[in-house]
């Protein structure tokens, strides 16, 4: 995860943190061969099954040397490192831990180091490889007040991404199954020979929210000093109001 900065004076150094940052790819393989922390391993795939400890997801990959800003959860804090797909991918889990493709994923983004809020602008994830027609499952985009942003509902055809890009997006939330409309439906138990695994996400690097503009209440805003000729622009400008309201009101009755 690189950033990469130029000096360019006073008006460049003021350019969004976001047009700067690098891109974030994780796809929960081995450290031999991939970015999964050396502190977990995959489970095996194996719906049903309880989550070991050590294939629990959560921080790691905002924790150490690995400071993306991403944090994992389900119906619990955590999701399951599963070795499922290419070869590892992750999966939901029930509120009694086990492993389950038929409850949520829940991704979310921080400042990366930090438990501030973040947003990034674009962010996609990967369905595993092995895919059954006619079966969907739904992304949603949320933004920092857990509003709705966006949706996708894909045919799990094997190896479908889903993909977002637009801005302020903090969260996103995966369901499966659902039906083409994204409604969410039943399946098999815990998503048992049918439920999808995820693999390769990828994002903008997060940045604090700006949040909506906060709006004192009128006397905390200074007001520029008015002379005798303010003051009597002001007291015409009043004068005026009144005499058209009485007017108007004449003119009704």
């Amino acid at each position: 995860m690189r950033t990469k900065t130029c000096v360019l004076g006073v008006a460049l150094a003021a350019m969004s943190t976001m047009a700067r940052a690098g891109v974030v790819a994780i796809n929960f393989d081995p450290p031999s061969t991939g970015d999964l922390p050396a502190s977990l391993t995959a489970m095996g795939n194996s719906p049903g099954s309880a989550v070991p400890a050590g294939s629990q997801l959560t921080n790691q990959y905002n924790t150490g040397a690995t400071l993306d800003g991403v944090l994992f959860s389900s119906t619990v804090p955590y999701v399951a490192v599963v070795g499922a797909t290419n070869p590892n991918g992750i999966g939901g889990v029930t509120a009694g831990g086990l492993l389950s493709y038929a409850d949520p994923v829940i991704v979310t983004f921080v400042v990366p180091g930090t438990s501030t809020p973040g947003v990034t602008s674009n962010v996609s994830i990967q369905a595993d490889a092995t895919g059954i027609p006619g079966q969907f499952a739904t992304v949603r985009a949320f933004d920092i007040n857990d509003q709705l942003l966006s949706t996708q509902t894909l045919d799990d055809l094997g190896g479908e991404i889903w993909s977002f890009n637009l801005s302020g997006i903090h969260s996103i939330r995966f369901d499966f199954p659902t039906l083409s409309d994204g409604t969410l439906t039943t399946g098999s138990a815990f998503g048992a020979g049918t439920g999808i695994a995820l693999d390769n996400l990828t994002f903008g690097t997060p940045t604090a929210s700006a949040g909506p503009p906060v709006i004192g209440p009128p006397s905390s805003v200074p007001l520029p000093a008015m002379g005798s000729q303010g003051v009597l622009v002001l007291g015409l400008l009043a004068g005026a109001y009144v005499w058209r309201r009485r007017s108007h009101s004449a003119a009704v009755r």
